[in-house]
């Protein structure tokens, strides 16, 4: 059964789960998370099924993402 247009139950999970991980990572505590803890809260028992949805949907892995974060608050920061 569909849901959501051509999404499948698990692929539905999986985009809600991702959303939470990437809303963590952009709040100001990112420092204080581990890539660990990040999937496991997110509800993933493996790093690796993390790994490949995460890239799935953002197209980057978790730490191209947080290095990607990161650079673009240190540009805010110097414009400001």
């Amino acid at each position: 059964m569909n849901l959501d247009g051509n999404k499948n139950f698990n692929q539905l999970i999986n985009e809600y789960r991702i959303n939470d991980v990437v809303n963590m990572m952009k709040s100001d505590n990112t420092r204080k998370y581990t890539i660990q803890y990040l999937y496991t809260q997110a509800g993933f028992s493996q790093q690796s099924t993390f790994n490949k949805i995460f890239k799935e949907h953002t197209r980057s892995t978790p730490s191209e993402y947080l290095e990607k974060l990161k650079n673009s608050k240190q540009t805010l920061k110097e414009e400001i």
